[in-house]
């Protein structure tokens, strides 16, 4: 018990440390630390600091990716059951989830915008894996879901929106305080559903604009164009 309680300790440390100064401002004896522990036993846990840094992503995302699918495939399902489903209803439930596990205090998820900032903006290979293996298949599920309102022919609008829905749904999970401060106090990133109900229509309103000013591809059929659906 006292070593699964040290690891959870490491963990949570880090993920403060990365979110702070970033994947190349930390070193693991920082992290031990940090902790309280002593380097041979945080590398004990973690033989390096890109292995504390996967487990701290991990941590953030696995509950991310879990809900985001489970609302994905229950849309599919109502789909399915001859329910049509509205791009506003596939948008919230990519960015939920997010929005939900970023604002909540006391875990590693309230570090998610700074860490998955860093992956997306870092070249290196430490990130591409922690892309590979927990973003990439995630964004993948989520634009299946989209396609039937971008078309066969339309990937590269497809992943350019999703790319610029992500970077919205950042910036409103980002802890910065650049909201409530250019608002006068009025804006409030701890209330979740009031940022949701202006997150959602404006990723999925820029979705469909986008869509609205594509020339018609030939062979697109009409039904794959669905972008004045609300």
């Amino acid at each position: 018990m006292a070593s699964l309680e040290t690891r959870e300790r490491i963990i949570a440390t880090a993920a403060r440390l990365f979110a702070q100064y970033g994947y190349h401002g930390v070193s693991l004896r920082q992290i031990a630390k940090e902790t309280g522990v002593q380097a041979s036993l945080a590398q004990y846990h973690f033989k390096n600091k890109e292995s504390v840094f996967r487990a701290v992503f991990e941590r953030c995302i696995l509950p991310i990716n879990h809900n985001r699918i489970n609302k994905l495939d229950q849309l599919t399902r109502h789909e399915a059951e001859g329910r049509e489903i509205s791009l506003d209803e596939i948008v919230r439930a990519f960015v939920e989830p997010t929005v939900l596990v970023a604002r909540e205090r006391g875990t590693s998820g309230a570090f998610y915008a700074q860490l998955i900032s860093q992956i997306t903006n870092d070249p290196q290979e430490h990130a591409r894996r922690i892309s590979h293996e927990f973003t990439d298949p995630i964004a993948r599920h989520t634009m299946a879901a989209m396609k039937s309102f971008f078309g066969e022919s339309d990937q590269e609008i497809l992943t350019w929106c999703y790319l610029f829905g992500v970077s919205a749904m950042l910036g409103a999970i980002s802890r910065t305080g650049r909201a409530r401060l250019l608002s006068g106090g009025s804006c409030d990133p701890d209330d979740t559903e009031r940022v949701l109900s202006i997150l959602v229509p404006f990723i999925a309103g820029g979705m469909r604009a986008v869509l609205a000013a594509q020339p018609k591809a030939p062979g697109v059929a009409k039904s794959k164009r669905r972008q004045t659906k609300k």
